[in-house]
């Protein structure tokens, strides 16, 4: 799961964040990108290592308000619901959070039951069609397609936790659900240039990678 991070590993991050700039909106997403990205403990973790699992739920994660918490909270129920079933949850944290002693602080409020990463160019949020805090994206690491997307749970239905039982059970009969999360919606940047390794993507790996 956690791998040092080399440049062409990287490079594969540019190519999905050029797709992701192309526009303002963030649209339904079929399928994965690679990408890799720096967790609460300083480690980097890169999708497409996670081949030999089940399954992959992605939640996005802004750290604001009483349904943001209440929405990790149900995250990890579902963690430990399926812990024997080789599914891989991940928390994706799209908000910037500094450097020094802030980092330091961030890492320290994350919850330890799995991986938080850092998403702070929200670059990996619009690339998965993620818009709210609370929301979800259920992948299929078979052929990397986005199997659900949408809340945990909507109207008392357990929409994430049905649709893992069946790509689990029944392999790619997964409806995709569009509903959007009731936490708080993300706040994205303005569409900047594509990045570049050297000056976007290089100087964060440097400050926020404790094992590179």
């Amino acid at each position: 799961m956690i791998k040092k991070v080399s440049t062409l590993a990287v490079y594969c991050v540019l190519a999905m964040c050029s797709v992701a700039n192309a526009s303002s909106t963030v649209p339904t997403v079929a399928k994965a990108s690679n990408f890799i990205l720096i967790d609460q403990q300083g480690s980097a973790h890169e999708l497409f290592y996670l081949k030999d699992k089940k399954a992959i739920v992605i939640m996005a994660y802004d750290g604001k308000g009483k349904e943001a918490l209440s929405s990790v909270a149900d995250f990890q129920a579902l963690n430990s619901h399926f812990a024997d079933k080789n599914v891989t949850f991940i928390l994706l944290y799209s908000h910037a959070v500094g450097d020094g002693e802030e980092i330091k602080e961030w890492r320290q409020s994350m919850p330890a039951s799995f991986p938080v990463l850092l998403d702070e160019t929200q670059y990996i949020a619009k690339s998965l069609g993620l818009t709210h805090s609370g929301q979800s994206v259920l992948i299929d690491p078979q052929e990397w397609k986005i199997r659900y997307q949408g809340p945990l749970e909507n109207k008392g239905t357990a929409y994430l936790k049905n649709s893992i039982e069946l790509l689990l059970t029944n392999g790619s009969t997964v409806v995709q659900e569009n509903m959007t999360s009731a936490a708080t919606k993300l706040v994205f940047d303005k569409p900047q240039k594509n990045p570049s390794y050297h000056s976007d993507i290089a100087p964060l790996l440097q400050q926020k990678c404790v094992s590179c």
